[in-house]
């Protein structure tokens, strides 16, 4: 079997580690994988690690979209190295349109990775051809029962997200040392991202022994560097630009904070979980293993005192902060490891190709 993973340019950059480790758990299983980015997508070392990615132009007219299909496909099958691909996997909303027209052009089938809450509605109605497969991959359980709920075109399989569980956990928090404080967001809650940046600025204001790093391109979306000043810590501030494809840094912070509330799945929340740390976030259904005060610490609502009052018990409590992110990295390791993933999409390859008879919930 060969698939073609066509990714658009934000999921390249935000996830960049899911699509590393699936091209390499796919190859493992004897998967041919070709790689398609856009041809302005910046490209990470380890994008394309079983090829060179197939660059094609993401942007343009919906007029245009046939004639760009159409490059991408005289790419994949010209010259000495013609390749033959049996299914397409799709990453990012902005590339669904395309991908629907090269598979049209293919006649194979197209898988959709529907990652976040707001993408279900369209998934169910995405139909390119009566004559193509289109298949819904559901990251977790709210995803696949929303696909489930009103029905649609497509065949729905969950397909859970997991997290890369290191050999040896994180030790946050160790005693004497500064406490970094790594603030996870892309901007797009700007009321979530502000509150517990707030809080997070009254305790480095308060404190000698707090740092915060933050996504560079969040902090200028939501004004944060401007808030900086105003709360006086900017001496205490780092930003990052693409803080989550730096998952070598973030997951070398103290304590992680997901303040965002937007129906996402993001592997960065499932990476920190699986490394140990403790992490504090906001109230979302899209993660079932943050279990308030076990796993994770579960912000109610985007108030800057609640924030507070939760980032400021887990430095005065290091022993209960290192055991929620003991408890969550256990978690992850027993029931949402990044292989099982692996696992999952390949069940659903095989199904679409017509090489297994697994009956399959219709949505």
């Amino acid at each position: 079997m060969r698939v073609l993973l066509i990714v658009d340019t934000v999921f390249a950059v935000r996830e960049r580690p899911l699509i590393s480790r699936l091209e390499v758990g796919l190859a493992d299983e004897g998967v041919g994988v070709v790689l398609a980015l856009p041809e302005r997508a910046p490209i990470s070392s380890d994008l394309g690690l079983v090829g060179d990615p197939v660059r094609f132009r993401l942007a343009g007219f919906a007029l245009t979209r046939a004639i760009r299909a159409r490059q991408l496909v005289r790419r994949l099958t010209a010259g000495a190295d013609a390749t033959q691909i049996d299914l397409i996997h799709v990453f990012g909303g902005a590339s669904w349109s395309l991908a629907g027209e090269v598979a049209t052009l293919l006649a194979v089938p197209v898988v959709l990775e529907v990652w976040r809450g707001g993408l279900c509605e369209r998934a169910r109605a995405f139909r390119p051809n009566p004559s193509v497969p289109v298949i819904l991959l559901a990251p977790g359980r709210d995803v696949e029962r929303r696909l489930l709920a009103e029905g649609g075109s497509g065949m729905v399989r969950l397909a859970r997200w997991g997290g890369s569980v290191p050999a040896d956990p994180a030790i946050p928090l160790r005693d004497g040392s500064v406490a970094s404080i790594m603030l996870v967001g892309n901007g797009r809650d700007a009321v979530g991202l502000t509150a517990a940046f707030d809080a997070a600025a009254r305790l480095a204001a308060e404190r000698g022994d707090v740092m915060i790093f933050l996504d560079a391109d969040a902090a200028r979306q939501a004004g944060l560097w401007k808030r900086a000043k105003r709360h006086a810590i900017t001496d205490k501030l780092t930003l990052i630009d693409r803080m989550e494809e730096r998952r070598d840094l973030v997951l070398q912070g103290d304590i992680f904070v997901y303040p965002e509330r937007l129906q996402e799945h993001r592997t960065v929340l499932l990476d920190a979980l699986a490394a140990g740390l403790p992490v504090v976030v906001a109230a979302d259904d899209a993660v079932e293993e943050l279990i308030d005060g076990r796993t994770a610490v579960v912000v109610p609502r985007p108030d800057p005192d609640i924030w507070h009052h939760a980032i400021a018990e887990l430095l005065d409590d290091r022993d209960r902060a290192r055991a929620i992110g003991a408890a969550a990295r256990e978690s992850i390791r027993d029931g949402r490891r990044f292989t099982s993933y692996v696992a999952a999409v390949l069940d659903a390859y095989e199904w679409a190709t017509g090489s297994e008879s697994t009956p399959i919930r219709g949505a």
